[in-house]
């Protein structure tokens, strides 16, 4: 699948089945003026028809309760929240600033937009990752905590770990992702009978805790078990190119 250079700086490949492509819209340029709005928008998108958190993709126990909407995104809010200094640099202060000013339509609008799609990308890449790594979790969901409310919280914002690793790592293709959570789902499990009895606040806090010393356990030894590479990039990692404004950009103004 090809890649594509955004003025963001990252590399990528083209939209995958994990979020829907949909066309600009005028009207979403209020949405991404604010983080609340954000997490909203990214919500919608990962909630059309053939994405990852699509009604389809996640309510397959018919007698359990839908996870709407709302729940998706307070599960953004959560994400962006623990994600912040990502979300200022795809989306930052000042093209805010000239977003809001310029109007619908505008090419600061469409920075932003672009932006608000590369975060929310990244978003599906964890949470199908998630999906691969926990397939029995994802389909039981009376017998897992995964969509319980101290599961989706924990989850969520355990999604801001992973990604700010993945991007501090330069490894933002989907498989990057599985990779990272594979190892985690064999150190943490999820079924309801292996996690101890506690109130949803102190089980989110708990599992949260688990799934972070898991992953920085897991990349510790990757890290450990590699060669040292003299290459600005790495070997295998898809790059992160210099910010879209700065001299060594080849985007940059001249």
């Amino acid at each position: 699948m090809p890649e594509t250079l955004s003025p963001l700086g990252l590399r990528t490949r083209e939209p995958g089945p994990v979020i829907a492509p949909l066309l600009a819209r005028p009207d979403d340029l209020e949405r991404l003026l604010d983080d609340d709005g954000l997490a909203a928008w990214i919500a919608d998108e990962l909630m059309t028809p053939g994405a990852v958190l699509s009604p389809t993709a996640i309510d397959d126990a018919p007698a359990a309760p839908a996870i709407g909407r709302t729940a998706i995104t307070t599960m953004m809010r959560h994400t962006l929240r623990d994600a912040h200094p990502l979300v200022a640099r795809f989306l930052p202060v000042e093209l805010r600033a000239e977003a809001a000013l310029s109007g619908a339509g505008t090419a600061a609008h469409a920075r932003l937009e672009q932006g608000a799609r590369l975060l929310a990308r990244l978003i599906a890449h964890y949470w199908a990752a998630v999906r691969t790594a926990y397939p029995q979790a994802w389909s039981d969901r009376d017998g897992h905590l995964l969509f319980s409310r101290e599961g989706l919280t924990a989850l969520s914002r355990f999604g801001a770990e992973v990604i700010t690793a993945r991007v501090s790592r330069h490894e933002i293709l989907p498989e990057y992702f599985v990779t990272a959570m594979q190892p985690v789902a064999e150190r943490v499990p999820l079924a309801r009978a292996s996690r101890p009895a506690l109130a949803p606040h102190p089980a989110a806090d708990q599992l949260l805790a688990e799934l972070v010393a898991a992953l920085r356990g897991a990349d510790a030894e990757t890290a450990a078990g590699q060669f040292p590479v003299r290459a600005t990039w790495g070997s295998t990692a898809s790059p992160i190119s210099a910010p879209w404004d700065s001299p060594a950009s080849p985007h940059s103004p001249s």
